[in-house]
């Protein structure tokens, strides 16, 4: 009996170091673990109440949480006054909404991206308990409300939140007031000068400040007048080389007025010096320039000269490309060459992998057939020409003309015409050498490869 008492006493032990084990590392269980990382994130909607502020995760839980005596007096609240709640709650969903909005949508934006946001917040309004069932209805609403600016596509529904902030309408209203009535006072004030200048026409053709204008006369010459003699002499202004030519009005040369006497102290320059320095006008010499007018006149000249330079190149070039044609017409025959970037067109050569995939000719097997190097996976495949086309490099590239009168040529690209299907080049070998020729045919020329 001693021996099974003290064996009793044991298994309690045992049992009580095993609950105490237990209840110690209850938090660390896995099933804990994986409850508190559930709790963490958003839950199922339909297994959330609002009154209660309470989130289920499953649908047994959210059954036991209804049977709750709790959820049972909340319950018996909201029916006592539905529409309250109800209210409460759609106006702190609008906010909650529009807070998001007017911060995304200044610009169009889908409305669902916007609700996955506000939905991102774990304590937010949930959309069952507002007025509204679905985002469409509210989307809807706001759109009759004149909150926001929507409309509807494949793609679903669009926002773009109008801003109605009461101090911006009302300094925007300011601001238009206070335009109109200075467009107002404008037009007062031309009217009223208007009518005070046809009034003074009225009276007497008065202007506004009072001055009288002049009236047409007609230029009466007396019978009695001497004539106008004017005496004009070749070579008075050949570099003064004569004297200064006395000019005068009704005399023989003599201007009939009193010599000016020379200033004391001061050395006397002769006529025929001052007429000289003067480039024989008669008039004296110009004042001097400036430094910043002959520096602005300098300025002046260089840019003249630089423009007429680049005139003169546009016309040499016009000259050589009207007098080398570009001949491109007929069947191409032959146009592979070594060092172009091709494009492979054969849909069926390795289940078409290689299609639209772009390589370097690197060697000729014959006059049709070249062996390329792909530019994406290495491959080194022998096609034939029908199976290639050329490819365009960008304005300002190097390429390689493969058909016509200059075939073989390095040229660079200078401009592409998409409506005609033609580029415009400029050949950089050749006889030819710097020539523009235009109308050229995509086909004709090819990207050449740079390493």
């Amino acid at each position: 009996a001693a021996a099974r008492g003290q064996a009793g006493r044991g298994a309690g032990a045992r049992g009580q170091a095993g609950a105490m084990v237990k209840e110690g590392g209850g938090f660390l269980t896995p099933k804990a673990i994986g409850n508190r990382i559930k709790a963490k994130g958003l839950q199922k909607l339909r297994f959330y109440c609002e009154m209660c502020q309470k989130q289920c995760r499953d649908e047994n839980g959210f059954k036991c949480h209804c049977t709750s005596e709790s959820h049972q007096r909340q319950m018996q609240i909201f029916a006592s006054n539905p529409n309250t709640f109800m209210d409460e709650f759609s106006v702190d969903f609008e906010e909650g909404m529009l807070e998001i909005i007017s911060r995304r949508a200044r610009a169009r934006i889908q409305a669902n991206h916007c609700y996955q946001e506000y939905i991102g917040n774990r304590g937010h309004v949930h959309m069952n308990s507002t007025m509204w069932e679905t985002l469409t209805d509210f989307v809807i609403y706001l759109g009759r409300a004149g909150k926001c600016d929507v409309d509807q596509t494949d793609k679903g529904w669009f926002i773009q939140y109008v801003d109605r902030d009461p101090a911006k309408l009302a300094a925007a209203d300011a601001t238009s007031k206070r335009k109109s009535s200075e467009l107002d006072a404008e037009g007062r004030r031309t009217r009223e000068l208007m009518r005070v200048a046809k009034r003074a026409r009225e009276e007497g053709g008065e202007g506004v400040d009072g001055a009288v204008e002049p009236a047409a006369q007609e230029l009466v010459r007396p019978t009695d007048a001497a004539p106008l003699v004017l005496q004009l002499h070749a070579g008075a202004n050949s570099g003064g080389a004569g004297k200064r030519p006395a000019s005068g009005l009704g005399g023989a040369g003599q201007s009939g007025l009193p010599p000016r006497p020379k200033a004391a102290g001061f050395a006397t320059i002769d006529e025929e010096e001052v007429g000289g320095a003067a480039g024989g006008g008669g008039s004296g010499s110009a004042p001097p320039k400036s430094a910043m007018a002959a520096i602005m006149e300098a300025e002046t000249r260089k840019r003249q000269a630089l423009a007429d330079k680049e005139v003169a190149a546009s016309a040499a070039s016009a000259a050589i490309a009207a007098a080398v044609p570009f001949t491109s017409g007929g069947k191409r025959d032959g146009w592979l060459c070594c060092g172009i970037v091709v494009k492979c067109m054969n849909g069926t050569l390795a289940g078409g992998r290689y299609r639209k995939q772009k390589g370097v000719v690197r060697a000729l097997v014959d006059k049709y057939v070249a062996q390329v190097e792909m530019a994406d996976s290495g491959d080194l495949l022998s096609l034939d020409q029908d199976d290639l086309e050329t490819v365009l490099p960008p304005v300002g590239g190097a390429l390689r003309v493969v058909h016509g009168a200059h075939r073989g040529a390095r040229a660079k690209l200078l401009e592409i015409d998409e409506s005609k299907f033609c580029v415009r080049i400029e050949l950089a070998e050749g006889a030819h050498r710097g020539a523009v020729v235009g109308g050229v045919e995509y086909e004709d020329v090819s990207k050449l490869h740079v390493a």
